[in-house]
């Protein structure tokens, strides 16, 4: 059973420039160029926000973090969620 999934999900061939791909060492370095690609370039589409943060928190908002959260919390957090809501990613 565990080999069959493992099959289902193994990728046999990819397309790049509209030819088909199925040798796995060439497979693999075309995923590999894709990702690095991907994250060697930034998006130019990414918003930027200028404005400066503050690198400190107050005692207050330390302490509000910090404290203990109460079952009723957790509970309004989770009901205001609301029925729409996928239960996966």
């Amino acid at each position: 059973m565990l080999n069959k999934k493992r099959r289902t999900l193994n990728v046999r061939g990819v397309l790049v420039d509209g030819s088909w791909i199925d040798n796995p060492i060439d497979v693999k370095d075309e995923f590999f160029n894709h990702v690095s690609m991907r994250f060697r370039n930034p998006d130019p589409k990414e918003a930027y926000i200028e404005m400066d943060f503050p690198n400190v928190l107050s005692q207050e908002d330390k302490q509000f973090i910090e404290r203990e959260v109460s079952i009723d919390e957790i509970k309004k957090a989770v009901w205001d969620c609301g029925t729409d809501k996928a239960p996966g990613p």
